[in-house]
């Protein structure tokens, strides 16, 4: 064995030998805040003499942190994970679980920024070293979540305003769940993992794309990768209906008049909250 002499009042460790050319040795806790740099010497006696070389550890603040964002990402990984926190450095690394910890991209002092490495579903732990030894333990938790798909969406046509019913995979329950139409982001209403709901905004009558995301609240966004459109429709108009009145039974055949009507399978008619075939 051997013992391990730093600069701090005379404070010893005691040494593992790992080969002729390599001890481990533990660092002592600081003992006061006016040392930063540390002398350190090894003695193979028992501390009756120290090496004449010496070596310097430097003390540095705990790296700490505080969020990450987004929390979640596909299983596929390579997604870029925003570290809010206290004095990380240019060595920063991140550690996403038990995975093979990644040279993380320095923003400042306060942030980093992580890309999550291929991992299959589950939660695992973000933590961050600017040592490669000493990691943090904020337990800051990442999901990893199956990609995102849709299998269908109904009614696939419609104005602005109209609730879309998207079927699909890969759904979470959060603020960033959105819906892309042509590129125009609208916040989703969860229902499933398996299926959430959509208000169409405003558009211009014509076919746009339809995706569902995440990452409404940030610059990161994961889309599904199927192909599916929207038809956005000339909104309608009425101009008169004839007859206009009938009897309490109901059936009589009223003709309306007005613009922009479809020949399609889902034309209706709204007497107040009824609606009817057109």
């Amino acid at each position: 064995e051997a013992s391990v002499l730093g600069g701090f009042d005379g404070v010893e460790v005691i040494a593992s030998r790992a080969s002729s050319n390599e001890i481990i040795c533990r660092t002592p806790p600081m003992v006061t805040h006016f040392i930063q740099r540390a002398m350190v010497q090894v003695s193979i006696n028992g501390g009756l003499t120290y090496s004449s070389s010496v070596g310097w550890f430097q003390y540095e603040p705990i790296v700490e942190i505080r969020s990450i964002s987004p929390s979640y990402g596909t299983t596929s990984g390579n997604t870029a994970v925003a570290v809010i926190g206290n004095h990380f450095k240019n060595t920063s690394i991140c550690k996403f679980g038990n995975s093979h910890p990644i040279l993380a991209t320095f923003i400042s002092a306060q942030q980093i920024f992580c890309r999550s490495p291929p991992q299959h579903i589950g939660v695992v732990y973000v933590e961050v070293s600017t040592n490669g030894q000493d990691f943090t333990k904020s337990s800051q938790p990442f999901h990893f979540l199956e990609p995102l798909s849709i299998s269908s969406i109904a009614p696939s046509q419609g104005v602005g305003g109209t609730n879309v019913i998207i079927k699909g995979s890969g759904m979470v329950d959060t603020i960033d769940l959105a819906c892309s139409f042509g590129g125009n982001l609208v916040q989703a209403k969860f229902i499933s993992n398996t299926e959430s709901s959509c208000t169409s905004p405003s558009h211009i009558p014509g076919l746009v794309s339809l995706r569902i995301a995440r990452g409404l609240s940030s610059t990161i966004n994961e889309y599904n990768t199927e192909n599916h459109s929207f038809l956005y429709l000339k909104r309608t108009s009425i101009r008169s209906i004839h007859p206009n009145m009938g009897p309490i039974r109901g059936g009589t055949q009223v003709f309306v008049t007005g613009t922009n009507f479809e020949n399609t399978t889902s034309l209706k008619c709204l007497f107040d909250e009824e609606k009817t075939r057109g």
